[in-house]
This record gives C-alpha cells, sequence and structure tokens, in this order.
C-alpha cells in the first residue's frame, strides 16, 4: 500500500492477496478456502483522478451461499443490488473518474464490469455484465479528505441503485 491518503487517495497502488481458509477444525461449519486478490491503482492530473480497480476471487471446497464471490453493493460495481450476481469465481474490473470542482463539491463517474462462474473455464464474454454512473461528492473532512459519497449507478437490465455513504468506493 503506498497511496498517497488512506481516504482519497490520488496517487500510488494498493493491493490485497488473500488465502482465508475455513475448515471444521478451526471452529468452521464449512470447509472451503477464500482466494482473492484487489488492486487499485491511482493516477492523478491536477485536479483530475483516473482509480482502477481489478478484483477476483476463487473459492475451492464447498462455501455457503452468503460467502460466495458476488458482483453489486455499494463498492463493487454498484448499480446492482449487493449480491445480485453469485458464484464460486469472480473477475471483475472498474474504473472511477474524480474531480473536485470548488470549495467542498466533487463529481465523479464510473463503470464496471464483471463475471461470475462456477469454475474459471466457464468463464465466457456473452456472461460479462456492465454497470456504470454517476456522483457527487461532498468533502466532509478537508484535512482527513474524507467525503459523502452520493451515487447513482445503473445495471444491466433495469437495475439500478442510490448509494449514500461514506468514504470512497475504492
Amino acid at each position: 500500500d503506498d497511496r498517497n491518503n488512506y481516504n482519497y487517495p490520488t496517487s500510488g497502488n494498493y493491493l490485497e492477496v488473500l488465502a482465508l481458509p475455513n475448515y471444521k477444525f478451526t471452529g468452521s461449519d464449512f470447509e472451503f478456502t477464500r482466494f482473492s486478490l484487489d488492486y487499485v491503482k491511482f493516477l492523478s492530473y491536477k485536479k483530475n483522478v483516473l482509480a482502477v480497480n481489478l478484483f477476483a476471487v476463487s473459492l475451492l471446497g464447498d462455501p455457503p451461499f452468503n460467502e460466495m464471490a458476488f458482483i453489486g453493493g455499494r463498492n463493487k460495481m454498484r448499480g446492482f443490488f449487493e449480491g445480485r450476481f453469485r458464484d464460486r469465481n469472480l473477475l471483475m474490473t472498474q474504473v472511477e473518474y474524480r474531480r473536485f470542482l470548488f470549495w467542498k463539491l466533487g463529481v465523479v463517474a464510473f463503470v464496471g464490469y464483471g463475471v461470475v462462474a462456477n469454475t474459471p473455464s466457464e468463464y465466457a464474454l456473452n456472461q460479462i455484465k456492465g454497470s456504470g454512473g454517476l456522483g457527487l461528492r461532498y468533502r466532509l473532512n478537508s484535512e482527513e479528505k474524507i467525503n459523502i459519497r452520493l451515487d447513482y449507478g445503473i445495471g444491466e437490465g433495469g437495475n439500478n441503485g442510490i448509494y449514500l455513504t461514506i468514504g470512497e468506493a475504492f
């Protein structure tokens, strides 16, 4: 993690690689391992910020439904309900353009594409889901660069969502 700010990065990279085992001997009711990779790159020019997110999940074993990889929600492909598409494997990418305008106000535009499948060999181009949208930002704390986020996301098939939260999606 070499981002220049945790709350509103304008440069740097963030990489998280996880392997989370869940086994009966560790207290779990299920036996599975979750592997995930989350990478974000931040680029900026003057007041313009481009954030690019790559996210992948693979589950081995017998995960319960609520632990499956999913598309949707306030952070991963806004425009789909959280968990709208679930399976054992997920590949997703998101891009967000951010710009502060004046005073404490900013705007964003975002787009994302993702696919879920039971096995990696079942990924198919015709199964890729897309979403996009626009958002407003209000700088709640200028020193720490904490924003209130209001986003409107539109997903394929008439899905959409309004998200009001604190902090950036990624």
